[in-house]
């Protein structure tokens, strides 16, 4: 099954987009290094700082009991990340685009279409791990602090005509993007598989189903055309290439899962996740 994704997201790529990265040689893994106290501090300054560039530019889903959940579900993760100076954190923001990205200091977002596209827990999981994962590698050129803040304001003035309500975290993810390409920091295609591996190892260690990250790439590779604008912004931030679908495969493979019995979540997803899925019915 998943090799037939595989074959359906060729198509999909060039569709969408011919400018992902797209390594040749299979993707190392990665090693986490120890973050300073004053780089620490100064990251969470700047976290602060977008958070609130974020919340000025949407409307914030306030439900106690959705926003609980899905901060509960990201603790069941980052109880197994090793970056403990970070103050995760889910926000959860009202827009049609199926987005989801992070910023510096451990503040992670996620719309409500993306909450209506996922189907259980494991799958909403799998979105929030790879975000973690995004979190756990220091941006080196986070030391250029006011000039990062600075582009993040007029990237989001800049394309808030073109993408909506979404604009400011096109520009969030647009900036980790071209961060990712310094020569200091890790290549863009190298941090997407890193994260995704570490996606797959919080899930398994927290007894969701790894498989559910599989099956959310596969969804995206086969959405039909009218749904495709939706997804856009969410694949320029987070590209759906081919040698990053078959590294996810390489990785879930390496998983130790022998004997192991996971639960998707879905009945408690269904459950939670109503009232959002309810926009979507009107």
């Amino acid at each position: 099954m998943f090799n037939k994704i595989l074959h359906t997201l060729l198509a999909a790529v060039f569709f969408l987009s011919g400018c992902a990265s797209n390594p040749k040689e299979p993707v190392p893994a990665a090693s986490i290094q120890s973050v300073p106290e004053d780089a620490a501090s100064q990251e969470m300054e700047i976290g602060k700082k977008i958070h609130e560039q974020i919340l000025n530019s949407f409307y914030v889903y306030t439900d106690p009991q959705v926003v609980g959940y899905l901060n509960a579900v990201n603790t069941k993760l980052t109880k197994y990340a090793e970056r403990r100076d970070l103050a995760y954190q889910v926000t959860l923001l009202y827009s049609d685009k199926i987005y989801a990205t992070s910023a510096p200091g451990g503040f992670i977002y996620v719309t409500t279409a993306m909450l209506n596209f996922l189907q259980n827990e494991a799958e909403l999981a799998s979105v929030l791990g790879h975000e973690i994962g995004q979190l756990q590698y220091h941006d080196p050129t986070l030391s250029e602090a006011r000039k990062a803040l600075q582009q993040v304001s007029q990237a989001g003035a800049m394309v808030s005509s073109a993408f909506g309500s979404i604009g400011a975290l096109a520009a969030l993810g647009f900036m980790a993007m071209s961060a990712a390409s310094s020569p200091r920091a890790r290549a863009p295609a190298r941090r997407l598989a890193d994260a995704d591996r570490l996606a797959l190892e919080y899930l398994a260690s927290a007894g969701l189903d790894p498989q559910a990250m599989l099956d959310v790439m596969g969804r995206f590779a086969v959405l039909e055309q009218n749904d495709l604008p939706f997804y856009y912004d969410y694949y320029q931030a987070r590209p759906l290439t081919i040698e990053r679908m078959q590294a996810l495969q390489k990785s879930f493979e390496q998983l130790p899962l022998e004997g192991k019995n996971f639960d998707t979540g879905y009945k408690n997803y269904q459950e939670m996740s109503r009232g959002v899925r309810e926009i979507y019915r009107r």
